[in-house]
Parts: C-alpha cells; sequence; structure tokens
C-alpha cells in the first residue's frame, strides 16, 4: 500500500480527511476487492477499549506491525484464503460498526455539551438586561446594581463580590455566566488566578472549578486577560468564530456575536489564534504588540500595533486616531449605556483624541465639539442628539 494511501485512511479515522481525499478513498476502495479487505483489516487490530478512545496512531501501529507479522496483503492475494478473509473482514466490519456508532456518539454528545455550544444557546435566549447579572446553577440568578463589580471565586467554593460579600456556589453547576449589559463593567478573578477584564455589552461563561486538563472560557464581547501560568493546562478562550489558545499571558479579546471584526491584540507572551472549525495547521501565531482580525468575509490578517492602545479601556480611556464618528459614538452608547442620535452627515466626520470614559457624557461630547464641528443635546428622555 501507497504511504499516501496510509494517510488518507489516517486522515479518514480522525475525521480531519478533506473532500479531495474522501473522494480519493472511496474510488481506491471500487477499484477491487483486495483494497477494499486491507481496509477494513486495519479495525482488526484495535481493542474496543481502544476504538471508543479512538487513537487512530495506535492502531495504524498496531496494524502496521500486524501486516508485517502476518503477511496479510501477502496472503489476501491467494484465492484459498479468500473464504477466510470474508469472514474476518465481516467480523471487522462490524466492530468499526460497533465502535465508531459509540465514538461518534460520545464526540456529538460532547460538541454538544461544549462550552462554545452551551453559550451559544443559553446567551440567545437572553434579552438585553439592565444591570449586571450573575447566573449561577440552577439559574439563580444575582442582580448587581453597581456601575462596576469585581468577583472573585475561591478554592473554599465561594465568590465575593466587590471585597465584602459572599455567595456560596451550589454545587452541581459546571458552568457560570457574568453577563455585563451597556453602561457597566467588570473584573473577575477566577478560581486558578486568571484575571479578566470585562467591558460593556458582554456576556461571559466560564468554569467554576478548573479541574479539567484545559482551562476554557467563552466571550460574546471583549476582555482583557491576565492568564495564570499554567504549563500542563492550556487556557482557550472561545467566541463565536475564534479559539484563542495561551498557556500564560496577557492579550485583549474583541469578539461581539453581532460586530465586526473580531480582533485578538496582544500585550505579553505568546497566543495561537485559530478558527473554530480549523486545525493546528491553520493556527495563526501571534507576537506582542501583534493584532489578529476577522472580518465578516471571514478573512485573516495580522499586522503590528500599539497594544497598550486597545487595553486602554481597563483604565477608563478611549484613544481614537481618525476614528469616523459612527465608530466613536457607538463606543459612547456601550460605554455609557445611553442612546445617542446622530445623521450620516456626523457618522462621516473623522476625530482623533483620548478620553477619559470617567467623566459624565456630556462633558466629554463637549470635548469632542471642540475637536471637530459638532453640536449636542441632551432631551428630557436621557437621549443626546449630535448634529452640526
Amino acid at each position: 500500500m501507497e504511504e499516501s494511501t496510509e494517510q488518507i485512511i489516517l486522515n479518514y479515522l480522525e475525521g480531519i480527511a478533506t473532500s479531495s481525499e474522501r473522494d480519493k478513498l472511496s474510488f481506491w476502495l471500487k477499484e477491487s476487492e483486495e483494497n477494499r479487505q486491507i481496509f477494513l483489516t486495519y479495525y482488526d487490530s484495535w481493542s474496543l477499549s481502544q476504538q471508543v478512545k479512538f487513537n487512530p496512531y495506535m492502531a495504524l501501529k498496531k496494524m502496521n506491525i500486524l501486516m508485517e507479522n502476518s503477511h496479510i496483503i501477502k496472503n489476501i492475494r491467494h484465492r484459498g484464503h479468500e473464504k477466510k478473509i470474508y469472514i474476518y473482514a465481516s467480523i471487522a466490519a462490524t466492530l468499526f460498526l460497533i465502535v465508531t456508532g459509540a465514538w461518534f456518539a460520545i464526540n456529538n454528545s460532547a460538541e454538544k455539551n461544549s462550552i462554545r455550544n452551551l453559550a451559544i444557546e443559553d446567551f440567545n435566549g437572553k434579552q438585553n438586561c439592565k444591570n449586571i447579572e450573575l447566573v449561577l446553577s440552577g439559574n439563580n440568578r444575582i442582580i448587581l446594581n453597581d456601575r462596576k463589580i469585581n468577583v472573585t471565586y475561591g478554592n473554599n467554593g465561594n465568590i465575593r463580590i466587590n471585597d465584602n460579600d459572599n455567595k456560596t456556589i451550589h454545587s452541581g453547576s459546571m458552568y457560570n455566566q457574568l453577563i455585563v449589559p451597556n453602561g457597566k463593567k467588570g473584573i473577575l478573578t477566577l478560581v486558578d488566578g486568571t484575571k479578566i477584564w470585562i467591558k460593556s455589552g458582554t456576556k461571559l461563561m466560564y468554569p467554576v472549578k478548573m479541574n479539567r486538563k484545559i482551562r476554557e472560557i467563552y466571550v460574546d464581547g471583549e476582555v482583557y486577560l491576565e492568564v495564570s501560568h499554567k504549563m500542563k493546562k492550556p487556557f482557550i478562550v472561545r467566541t463565536n468564530d475564534l479559539n484563542v489558545k495561551v498557556v500564560g499571558t496577557k492579550f485583549d479579546v474583541s469578539a461581539y456575536s453581532k460586530e465586526w471584526p473580531s480582533r485578538v491584540v496582544l500585550v505579553s507572551g505568546r497566543v495561537n489564534v485559530s478558527l473554530k472549525d480549523e486545525n493546528d495547521k491553520s493556527t495563526k501565531k501571534l507576537m506582542p504588540n501583534q493584532m489578529y482580525s476577522l472580518n465578516v468575509k471571514k478573512r485573516e490578517s495580522i499586522r503590528n500595533v500599539d497594544a497598550s492602545k486597545y487595553i486602554a479601556w481597563i483604565e477608563d480611556i478611549y484613544t481614537c486616531n481618525d476614528e469616523n464618528m459612527d465608530q466613536l459614538l457607538n463606543k459612547l452608547i456601550q460605554t455609557y449605556g445611553v442612546k445617542i442620535r446622530y445623521g450620516r452627515d456626523i457618522a462621516s466626520l473623522h476625530c482623533t483624541g483620548k478620553f477619559d470614559l470617567q467623566q459624565p457624557l456630556s462633558e466629554l461630547l463637549r470635548e469632542i465639539s471642540e475637536i471637530i464641528p459638532v453640536k449636542y443635546q441632551k432631551k428630557n428622555d436621557g437621549t443626546y442628539v449630535v448634529q452640526k
């Protein structure tokens, strides 16, 4: 058998065979009964437990040893062995169907219960809230009226909120959620020491405990992370479209489900970024002061940036450089949680500046009006109108 055919079979077993490889394998199987019998013998070396674990590399190694010792390829060419091979192949095929059925059932169940699918399903059903919500097990919710909150998970199973409140985590929940609406922000410290700054309009799902081989969270929005270094437990940030894998580092992820582009900005350390359905070969590696972007057409790019400008929001600073007013005003709507009305003539203007987001919105708009030719007015219902 050619080495390329072996690799295609291996890829097929792993579930990563391309459409072209599947077509080649199908054509190869149709070429002769001998090829079909060779294909089926690959499954004979697997024990049922190994099949459920589905380790194709080990299976291939065992199969090569089996073929070498038993001269299977040579023997199946002799007609005298046809009956034996057919019986052998039938048993192998039956075993294959059983174990692969079990494998696919297990993996489909795992995918269905992955943090990404759980978060997307849960977040889609939530209406926009006005206050920060901490969602515990059994859909138990803690409503927080503060504009900024600080939530810390301790090893003793308690949650400390704003350094003066303790809530016991109800056992049985694998994940908790922190929902931060427009006009609010928060800081979350996970049980492993990882610290996460959460921007307005962000939804976050994360594990209560860190007992698994990987640490993973799901983000719909923007967060800045300082990940606790644990070499044997990589940390993965999952979004609707991306996987960002690190060991210990500082970086910003912006991935709002209804906004483009999605981006990852690295401050220090290293991160690997990949599309959610891609394998490791397509991973993009970032160095400090680099930004990965994914646009609405799923086109990827990497460029050098000043990372400090992209994380200034954690210090309540917004920096823009020749930014159009449409983008700037939408960020202010998100940050202050208020309505701002403006026309196309305002949206097309550009602004450069550094603004303190801790000051009242009216004061910030006054500063903008000193930079570009606009004026603002606050209506009785709290809505701001910006016009020329």
